[in-house]
Formats: C-alpha cells, sequence, structure tokens
C-alpha cells in the first residue's frame, strides 16, 4: 500500500435548481443521496473526507445526522455557494492541509459512486506516472477525479462553474485516463427524471 495520503473532496453546496427539492437529501435505496457518497469516501482508502455544502447547510447538516459525525470528516460551508462550483472547490482545497501528496474530487449527487470504484481510481492514480486520473467511457470525462498536490494552487485559484475541467485541460499531457465501466462514474443526479430511472436500476439490479 502506498504512504501517500489523498483526501477525498465532496462537493455537495447547489441548490439543486432542476431537480426541485433539497436533492442532498432525497432518499436513495433507503438513504440521503449525499449520505451515500459520504458513507462511500469513508469506507474507501482516502485518509480523509471534506464535504462542502452551501444552499440550505444548516438544514442538511441537522437532516444527516451521524452522516457527518466520524474523525475523518470535516464538514465546510460555502457562502458564496451561488457564484459557482468553483467557490466550493476553493472552500473544500482551503481545509485540506498541504501534507496531502493528492486530492480526489467527488460530486455528491453520484448514487452509484462506492468504496470500490473509489479504490480502483485512488488505485490506478498512485501507480501511474501522471499528476492527474480521469474515469472515461466513449469520451465522456467521469468522477471522482484525483490531482497531485502539484495542483493545489491551482485549485485554489479556479473561477466559475466549471470546477477542475479547465486545469484539467490544460495539463492534459499529465493526464491518465482511466478507462472504466462502472455506471458509477457516470450517473448524477440533476432531475426527478434522473432520481426515478436510477431508483429503478437498483431493483433491476442493473449495476454495470
Amino acid at each position: 500500500m502506498s504512504e501517500k495520503r489523498t483526501a477525498g473532496l465532496i462537493l455537495a453546496a447547489g441548490n439543486s435548481s432542476r431537480f426541485g427539492g433539497l436533492k442532498q437529501l432525497a432518499s436513495f435505496d433507503g438513504e440521503p443521496l449525499l449520505a451515500r457518497v459520504i458513507r462511500a469516501a469513508l469506507s474507501s482508502e482516502l485518509d480523509a473526507v471534506v464535504v462542502v455544502l452551501g444552499f440550505e447547510a444548516e438544514k442538511i447538516s441537522g437532516q444527516l445526522g451521524d452522516a457527518l459525525v466520524h474523525p475523518a470528516l470535516s464538514v465546510v460551508t460555502n457562502s458564496a455557494w451561488q457564484q459557482g462550483m468553483a467557490t466550493s472547490l476553493r472552500a473544500g482545497m482551503a481545509q485540506i492541509d498541504r501534507s496531502f501528496d493528492s486530492v480526489m474530487v467527488m460530486l455528491g449527487d453520484f448514487p452509484h459512486l462506492d468504496s470500490r470504484i473509489i479504490d480502483q481510481v485512488l488505485h490506478i492514480f498512485r501507480i501511474s506516472d501522471r499528476g492527474i486520473c480521469l474515469p472515461v467511457r466513449k469520451g465522456r470525462w467521469g468522477h471522482p477525479v484525483c490531482l497531485s498536490s502539484r495542483y493545489f494552487d491551482a485549485l485554489l485559484q479556479v473561477d466559475g462553474d466549471q470546477g477542475a475541467r479547465e486545469i484539467i485541460k490544460a495539463n492534459w499531457s499529465d493526464v491518465h485516463q482511466l478507462s472504466i465501466q462502472d455506471n458509477g462514474c457516470f450517473q448524477d443526479i440533476d432531475s426527478q427524471e434522473d432520481m426515478e430511472r436510477l431508483r429503478g436500476d437498483i431493483k433491476a439490479g442493473d449495476r454495470q
């Protein structure tokens, strides 16, 4: 096992305008959507996890309860969440100590993201000679994404609503493209229709 330490960063600050409700608290397979992602991250080989909340942060924190109580977990509130995803990325990165060798960026609305997927991406990142590891399938980028600590300064300076996307594009020669078929890297929830479709996948046992 590598001695290098990786922090997980879960971005979940948005107001879910397309979803029509607090997506973070929407029930998926018996638990709140964000709690699922947090549980997956804490069950993985990540050394610490930072969750960034924003819209209705107090309500979300109150209802997630025990999901937010773990010695490896920190919760940050981004009061500037309306200005785009980059503000959440900066808020989260500000809480990650520079002693970490890398960060894994995740979004809080990927219901099939589990610890197995997280560990797979983390393992490939650690044995590769690249500073970024990105899951891909048929040319589509997925999550989670790992970035070396040499990108920490750049992550603290991102702007707009693209997150780390511009950093990845600007450093494409340093990207390891991990070909992966698992839907957990690509299926996020933007709408109620997405939620119902993915709930149906659970019932059908269709993960792949």
